[in-house]
């Protein structure tokens, strides 16, 4: 019986077609073999290169898949897959340069596979070149809108750059494609919790988990998202679970810093986030969470400094720059124009993308009855809210109609108080800035009152979409930086005429700007020095507000005032070492022995929180931020407050405030005239007594407490910037 071979070309062709069908049938191993076996009968074969280079990316013989990959294209240099194939070994090798040069000639040699421009994006973002990444994965999905790989990378690109609303769209629908892949999942999580949609967030890092019950990075973001919403001892376990599986997971502690400072534990929250940038000192926000830390133990240009730092590894950051903004009210190293450059540059970020919206069509009718819209995160238990009470329960509303536009996660009794107070009230947690500014053009506001911009969860930046025809910075205690907000309000005393403070608005002067309903509180005590021999100061505000220039004021008052004594407290703050160790070497460097500083750690359990002013004979105001809603506590506990006049806003809350119950002889210019002002009190205790006994009716009457005259205060500036505005509008 005669044999006869098969021609060389159809059994080249079998061992590459038998390649193929391995490959797919996932059998790496037989499928090299066939491989192999076409380049031994013809090593210069390309497609049995290629169907070997991909066998061996998926064995991860590296070296050896980029050694096939480059004889393919050497022996054809126009071959798209060549190339393509090429182009993705370099770049899983981290070879991102010239990936980027083999998967550029693949898609000019084949413009319509989808992949290589995908794969071609990747290569980019490695580079750090994000819009040309963005452009090739968003070429990707136009000729293949089901590549669901493109939409995950693409929104998790948009996480990054802070566009959540897009890379929702796009993580959707890559959910959609890969129900069964956890890391969709988790970053489907990420952008719903920058939407602020932490319920919705969570139930995504659940579905993750249950694909990948070990996977760290979804456990973190549960923490995360339940900081958020408020279940700190509930964060504290799931990131604690996150790093045991993780033991290197730098976002987990720093993650856990923040959360262990919101539960006051600040010396574990300092090391937390150390050692999360032991771990990666090139994460931005880490240097910022080491800020925020910094800052609540009162060190202030170290927290500064670590803003900084933070901006400058993330410049196009929105959220790091206003977190930046936040700490420059705190530091005594005033510059009045570079602070103000650094307010304009965040609006300058958070204006990047906008588009502005329509001229507006509201009726300019200077007598009809207006519609205000109030912007804010906070109306919890929070300085604003018992701020705006007063003014949303004496509104005139044949006049005025109110909208607030609430961003609160997790509400409580005081925003239900200011819910039913106000006309109508949107939930707009979870949605963008577009989608707020749409809202609010839709409600045809015209005053758009923006509250407390730096701080929390505010949206001071939907103003760069000129949401309303005027629009108002309100209880920010500096300037916005953005040009499309046209006026801050504020007092005399606030924003004098003399500042040098710059402000990016047009200030606008109420006679007087705080405003508080009456306090539920203790009876006024008589006067504790009348039993103790010695005079007690008082230190109640927030201890992230006690700079080194406050406790040298501090010192001055106990130097003017033999035998005096000083007491702080603040919730459970001072449980911190660190914080204690701070204050007692800072004022014994100043003289003021250990002997006559009292620190309270922990509230005490079942006692009324205003009870501690029932121990103080004299309140002590720091700076360069002084206090405000600490500052009417005190007072209408007939604690009188010495406060330094501060050269910016920040540092004339307790100042204004004085004026209203016609105490300015406890104002100051100079660190002697505090201490003179603390002794001239302390001199005479019976007038001391008088005061403190009749202070809480003096507040009371004061303006102060006055809501329906500051409201009516509130809606004369309203209708004064309504009637300027239908004029300029007619006459353009």
């Amino acid at each position: 019986v005669q044999t006869c071979a098969l021609p060389i070309s159809r059994e080249l062709s079998i061992h590459v077609n038998l390649g193929i069908l391995l490959t797919r049938a996932s059998r790496p191993d037989e499928a090299a073999a066939s491989f192999r076996a076409a380049l031994a009968l013809d090593p210069f074969r390309v497609g049995a290169l290629l169907g070997l280079g991909g066998v061996l990316r998926e064995q991860r013989r590296h070296e050896e898949a980029v050694r096939t990959a480059r004889k393919a294209v050497a022996i054809e240099p126009r071959n798209a897959r060549a190339c393509a194939l090429l182009g993705s070994l370099l770049q899983d090798g981290g070879q991102s340069a010239e990936a980027v040069e083999w998967l550029e000639r693949a898609v000019t040699l084949k413009p319509e596979d989808a992949r290589s421009h995908y794969n071609l994006g990747a290569a980019r973002r490695s580079k750090g070149q994000i819009a040309e990444a963005m452009a090739a994965y968003r070429q990707a999905l136009a000729l293949d809108p089901g590549l669901a790989e493109a939409h995950n990378n693409l929104g998790v690109l948009l996480v990054d750059l802070e566009d959540a609303p897009g890379a929702v769209s796009h993580l959707t629908l890559a959910r959609e494609l890969l129900p069964g892949n956890a890391v969709v999942h988790n970053n489907l999580g990420r952008a719903l919790s920058q939407l602020g949609r932490f319920g919705e967030a969570i139930a995504c890092f659940g579905d993750a988990l249950r694909l990948d019950p070990a996977y760290a990075e979804a456990i973190a973001n549960i923490g995360a998202a339940e900081r958020s919403l408020g279940r700190l001892e509930a964060a504290e376990g799931s990131l604690r679970r996150a790093i045991a599986l993780k033991s290197d997971f730098a976002e987990a502690y720093g993650n856990l810093g923040l959360t262990l400072r919101d539960l006051g534990r600040l010396d574990e929250a300092l090391a937390s986030v150390n050692r999360a940038l032991e771990l990666r000192s090139d994460i931005a926000e880490l240097h910022g969470n080491l800020g925020l830390v910094l800052n609540d133990l009162g060190r202030h240009r170290e927290a500064l400094a670590s803003a900084r730092r933070a901006a400058a590894l993330k410049p196009g950051s929105a959220v790091v720059q206003r977190s930046l903004l936040g700490m420059l009210v705190y530091t005594a190293d005033w510059d009045p124009a570079g602070h103000f450059a650094d307010h304009r540059r965040y609006a300058r970020i958070a204006r990047t993308s906008v588009t502005a919206g329509p001229a507006h069509n509201n009726a300019r009718d200077l007598g009809r009855r207006l519609r205000i819209g109030y912007v804010t995160s906070d109306l919890r238990a929070h300085p604003i809210a018992r701020n705006m009470l007063p003014l949303f329960t004496h509104t005139d509303r044949e006049r005025f109609q109110d909208f607030v536009y609430a961003d609160i996660a997790a509400p409580n009794e005081m925003t239900r108080q200011c819910q039913s107070r106000v006309d109508q009230w949107r939930n707009v947690t979870g949605f963008s800035d577009p989608q707020l500014a749409q809202i609010i053009r839709e409600d045809a506001i015209d005053i758009l009152v923006l509250l407390a911009g730096r701080f929390d969860r505010n949206r001071p930046s939907v103003a760069a979409y000129r949401a309303a025809p005027v629009q108002v910075s309100c209880h920010d205690p500096a300037t916005s930086g953005f040009g499309e907000i046209d006026y801050l309000i504020g007092d005399r005393v606030l924003v004098s005429p003399e500042t040098r403070e710059r402000f990016s608005e047009r200030v606008l002067r109420l006679p007087s700007f705080y405003i508080h309903d009456p306090l539920p509180a203790p009876a006024v005590g008589t006067l504790p020095a009348l039993a103790t021999g010695f005079i007690t100061f008082g230190v109640m505000n927030n201890p992230a507000k006690l700079s080194d220039e406050a406790l040298a004021l501090f010192a001055a008052a106990l130097a003017a005032v033999p035998h005096s004594r000083l007491l702080f407290r603040f919730r459970d703050r001072y449980a911190s070492a660190a914080l204690r160790g701070r204050v007692t070497d800072v004022l014994g460097g100043a003289g003021v022995g250990a002997e006559r500083i009292e620190i309270v750690e922990r509230e005490t359990p079942n006692a009324h929180p205003l009870d501690i002013y029932n121990r103080v004979d004299i309140g002590l105001d720091p700076t360069p931020f002084t206090g405000s809603t600490t500052t009417f506590e005190s007072l209408w506990m007939g604690v009188p407050v010495v406060t330094l006049r501060g050269a910016m806003m920040v540092g004339r809350w307790s100042a204004s405030m004085l004026k209203a119950v016609d105490l300015e002889g406890l104002v100051a210019k100079t660190r002697d005239e505090y201490g003179a002002a603390a002794a001239g009190l302390a001199r005479d205790l019976p007038a001391l007594a008088a005061l403190r006994a009749g202070l809480r009716q003096r507040v009371g009457a004061s303006a102060l407490c006055d809501g329906a005259r500051r409201a009516r205060q509130f809606e004369r500036l309203y209708r004064a910037v309504w009637r300027r505005w239908c004029v300029t509008a007619k006459g353009s």
